[in-house]
């Protein structure tokens, strides 16, 4: 899978860098105030050639998108992240394209972002910024339409196009266990969400993972798809949906990891 010069985001730390060697970043912004309150609030950067797609701006700001890229042969995001030697850069390029995107405004749930590249197996990758103890590259792409490259966030942070050279079934193991490991003991979810939303959910991803385990991709799919409406439906009310509140953004997180496995389980 791959990487490109266009990525993906934005939340009150966005962060989707562009890498270059020695060169200053080329920072791509539109007049201050550009995310004003509503939903479905599109921004366009052409200078980075990615678009970002709020789901529910709650406290209008400014958004900002810095790209950096990254000089041939560099592995190391302008925030400190190391890019582990399975991703590889996409088919056309001889550089990784790492892009930051920065926000004031306050949103709910998750961002969708947009960008193209000519690699279909290009993935879109993103890591916190700056980066905590055992940091790395998370797959967030949630579109299997090659060129397309398209992800779904609940916060922003650095963002790059690659090719993943992981098996598949990796990723999907990774993937359904970091959705359990939102819901399990000691996280957010457990402290925050009532008993009986929790077993809910709980419940409908050890089902998806029984479907996976039993290799029923498609009832796995219409699992996760049964439980991100749940969580929808839910947001704001029983599911924490933003950073400003107890517990943060729990509705964006679990409906973001959902939304990816069903990328990764369409193959």
């Amino acid at each position: 899978m791959k990487l490109r010069n266009t990525v993906l985001t934005v939340a009150c730390a966005l962060s989707l860098v562009a890498l270059t060697s020695s060169q200053a970043p080329v920072v791509a912004d539109t007049p201050p105030g550009n995310t004003p309150v509503g939903t479905g609030v599109v921004l366009q950067f052409p200078d980075a050639n990615i678009k970002l797609v709020f789901g529910n701006v709650i406290v209008g700001g400014n958004t900002t998108i810095s790209r950096t890229d990254l000089a041939p042969g560099v592995r190391l995001s302008p925030c400190g992240t190391p890019i582990p030697a399975r991703l590889l850069v996409p088919a056309g390029d001889d550089h990784f394209t790492v892009i930051r995107v920065e926000t004031t405004a306050v949103f709910t749930d998750t961002v969708d972002t947009n960008s193209q590249h000519p690699d279909p197996n290009a993935r879109v990758f993103k890591a916190v910024c700056p980066p905590p103890k055992d940091a790395g590259w998370e797959d967030v792409t949630i579109l299997p339409v090659p060129g397309d490259p398209r992800s779904r966030i609940p916060s922003f942070s650095e963002f790059l196009i690659a090719d993943d050279t992981l098996a598949n079934n990796t990723v999907i193991k990774n993937k359904i266990n970091a959705l359990i490991g939102l819901l399990g003991p000691g996280s957010d979810a457990e402290k925050f969400i009532d008993a009986t939303t929790l077993s809910s959910l709980r419940n409908m991803v050890f089902s998806v993972n029984s479907a996976i385990a039993a290799g029923d991709k498609p009832g796995a799919i219409l699992g996760l798809k049964n439980f991100i409406s749940f969580v929808v439906a839910g947001s704001g009310t029983t599911i924490p949906n933003n950073s400003n509140v107890p517990g943060g953004n729990i509705a964006g997180k679990l409906e973001a990891k959902a939304s990816t496995l069903i990328f990764s389980l369409s193959f």
